[in-house]
């Protein structure tokens, strides 16, 4: 093998070593350096009957659910895959938190029911992939308001905390 083969071959095989750490570190940077983001929130009300909530929602960040215009015990429920109306929903959705709360709220002005831990979006794709069906109960007496919200809404920080539900032991 001549000067000139061997020249050349030593300088693809350092050039093609160089690539394998080159490409991750530029994935690397691609990744830290990518546009934000902003938060959103898709959520849709389901028929339902009275005493009861159903919420198909989806987001790409934290979120919390607020309530007005009810008291009482509310239970919160949540469900990450299923079907709704012949539609699949979380092919690719995770749970945002706890999949059960239960809170007791004495006052009708604005609560804290729920606050996730993190996003419903576990992988990019469509909306309906990524959400997950909230269940509100309460006393069928009252028509309450729910907002989701995204955590760093100014509603959510003035937003009370109530208590949990007391469970018999």
């Amino acid at each position: 093998m001549g000067i000139k083969k061997k020249v050349f071959l030593t300088w693809l095989a350092l050039e093609l070593s160089g690539l394998v750490i080159a490409l991750p570190t530029a994935a690397m940077v691609i990744q830290n350096n990518a546009p934000k983001t902003y938060p959103r929130i898709a959520a849709a009300n389901l028929p339902t009957t009275a005493g009861q909530t159903r919420i198909l929602l989806s987001s790409n960040g934290p979120f919390a659910i607020i309530s007005s215009d009810v008291i009482g015990e509310l239970k919160i429920s949540f469900q990450v895959k299923g079907t709704v109306n012949g539609h699949v929903f979380g092919k690719t959705a995770q749970a945002p938190g706890p999949l059960t709360a239960c809170v007791q709220i004495l006052s009708p002005e604005s609560n804290l029911l729920y606050q996730s831990a993190t996003k419903t979006s576990d992988r990019i794709g469509p909306v309906l992939d990524q959400a997950v069906m909230v269940e509100i109960k309460y006393d069928p007496s009252f028509t309450p308001k729910f907002d989701i919200i995204h955590i760093s809404d100014d509603q959510y920080k003035r937003a009370a905390k109530p208590n949990s539900c007391h469970q018999p032991t």
